[in-house]
């Protein structure tokens, strides 16, 4: 077997009926990432469609590899407020905690996951996003090259089934860079801050709030693309609109569009 080429890194990732999606599907993701890292951990916040079970199943194979569940019981226990969204009366703590009881929060479960964390640092990756071999090279060289950086920032390309790709660079601060960072506790994960008028259950994304600590100073960009394979835009939005209307308290695989949304794009094989 070859060396790992990130042996202090740890995967730390969240997944949800991700058995079959555009990046190929849960089995591809734990193949094509556990190479190059020491550890891997992945949180199931709660799949239908086989996606634990397939974990279980790829455990055997890969003993860096450590599963565990999340849901939506645990949620207050891992939920942070951005000071920020307080600041600005937007949303006051106790509205936050009395929000729809079964609401999702991708934030909480992020920062559950890494709290069973074991590495010095953290690869943060979504289950349809994918890095190549060139790029964990890539990746290793930069880190020796910069050894005082807490953290690498990445351009992303989203990857869209017949359309044309998006490119989001490093510089345009995306709410989640840096995805290769030492760990911290001072860096957790947030829910999106909303619009004045906006409760949170109006919000599916979260942001990294890093508390006291300037990192972005102590970041270096590391020009590789974090490839995030989507279906078509149409299924996109569709699926978002029907997971917004939910409430965010439904499972992906329970809403009508879940079975486009979940599509393999073929472009995924350009990337391997």
């Amino acid at each position: 077997m070859n060396r790992v080429i990130l042996p202090d890194v740890e995967l730390c990732a969240i997944v949800r009926d991700e058995l079959i999606n555009p990046a190929g599907g849960i089995e591809d993701f734990v193949r094509s990432t556990a190479p190059f890292v020491g550890r891997m951990t992945i949180v199931d916040t709660g799949s239908k469609d086989g996606t634990r079970e397939k974990l279980r199943g790829l455990q055997k194979g890969y003993p860096s590899l450590n599963i565990a569940e999340y849901d939506s019981s645990m949620r207050d226990a891992y939920l942070f407020v951005d000071p920020r969204v307080m600041m600005a009366g937007i949303l006051k703590p106790e509205e936050m905690l009395a929000d729809t009881p079964n609401r999702f929060s991708y934030a909480a479960a992020r920062n559950y996951a890494v709290s069973l964390t074991q590495s010095k640092w953290l690869l943060v990756l979504d289950a349809d996003e994918r890095l190549t071999p060139d790029d964990f090279g890539r990746i290793a060289r930069l880190r020796r090259q910069h050894p005082h950086a807490r953290g690498f920032n990445f351009d992303f390309r989203n990857i869209y089934l017949g359309g044309k790709d998006e490119v989001i660079k490093a510089e345009s601060r995306s709410a989640l860079n840096p995805r290769l960072y030492a760990k911290n506790p001072d860096i957790v994960f947030i829910d999106g801050w909303p619009q004045r008028g906006e409760t949170l259950r109006d919000i599916s994304s979260e942001n990294m709030f890093k508390a006291g600590l300037k990192i972005e100073k102590v970041c270096i960009n590391v020009g590789v693309e974090i490839k995030h394979f989507k279906s078509t835009k149409q299924a996109q939005e569709q699926f978002s609109t029907e997971w917004r209307a939910s409430k965010l308290g439904k499972s992906p695989a329970d809403l009508p569009s879940f079975s486009q949304v979940r599509r393999v794009n073929p472009k995924r094989k350009e990337y391997s």
